[in-house]
């Protein structure tokens, strides 16, 4: 086995949980994207950026995303049986390519916040990267496992940052969360919230959401990272009551919303130890 490592040292305690986390997160992204491409061909962000570059229908560009679509079906299912560079690199190009297309479709900063909001997305198919790094089967290297868990880290407070301050934003402007907040009363009481009502809503969700990323940039806090878990969790089931069987897809497209704290929540828990103030003596 060659050794590619720059220092031989132990594997951290609970690799293989974060492996595993990275290993499912990266699959259910590549199948929710590669499943809505095939669902509604020519409509991926890309495609759509990349016809209007052209001035021609986006569906006489469909196939692009029915061959992309496709393609991230198998790349998820190697992703999660044997991770490797060659399949991880292509779908990170391919999701932070989706990310940044809008860019300059909306006025001034707002065009920012779709790619601040899919940094943990594009993110995790580089950490597993760097984690499970194959070929060849290297050994375990602290500098890629620590740089790995880093760009974790930021990326989960890119995103919820951006969700934050977009839920503030929505607060008072029409937008996508408005459309997913005002789902879950539709769905479970029968009727939607008045506007003060749904103002107020997507304020806490806004404020509670910019806390957590800030707690998460600035401490290494267990709880705050369970915290951010069921949060995400939350985040993520909003698409199943506003868009049904669908939105089984769009939650797997987003499911790095869920699988990066995770990482983040299994590294703090199982992989540092914490100690208490220690006297130096004179």
């Amino acid at each position: 086995m060659p050794d590619t490592s720059a220092f031989t040292v132990p594997a951290a305690r609970g690799l293989a949980g974060i492996q595993g986390a990275l290993r499912v997160s990266v699959a259910l992204t590549c199948w929710g994207t590669g499943g809505l491409r095939l669902l509604s061909p020519g409509s991926s962000p890309l495609v759509r950026m990349r016809a209007m570059g052209l001035d021609i229908d986006p569906a006489s560009l469909a196939w692009v995303d029915q061959a992309t679509g496709a393609a991230l079906l198998v790349c998820g299912l190697l992703s999660l049986t044997r991770p490797c560079w060659p399949v991880l690199i292509p779908v990170t190009l391919v999701l932070a390519g989706d990310a940044a297309a809008p860019l300059g479709s909306a006025p001034g900063w707002l065009s920012w916040l779709g790619l601040a909001i899919a940094a943990a997305t594009f993110v995790a198919p580089v950490a597993l990267m760097l984690v499970d790094w194959y070929p060849p089967r290297a050994r375990f290297s602290l500098a890629r496992f620590l740089i790995a868990l880093l760009l974790a880290r930021y990326a989960v407070v890119a995103t919820f940052l951006a969700i934050g301050v977009k839920a503030l934003h929505e607060s008072r402007h029409a937008g996508s969360l408005v459309r997913l907040v005002q789902a879950v009363p539709e769905q479970l009481a029968g009727r939607p919230l008045h506007a003060e009502a749904l103002g107020w809503v997507l304020t806490l969700l806004g404020a509670f959401t910019i806390a957590f990323a800030l707690n998460m940039l600035i401490a290494r806090n267990r709880g705050m990272a369970a915290a951010l878990v069921a949060w995400g969790l939350l985040l993520l089931v909003m698409h199943l009551f506003a868009e049904g069987a669908r939105g089984l897809l769009e939650m797997a497209a987003r499911f790095a919303w869920l699988g990066l704290p995770t990482v983040l929540l299994l590294y703090w828990s199982r992989s540092i130890e914490e100690r208490g103030d220690v006297l130096r003596p004179q």
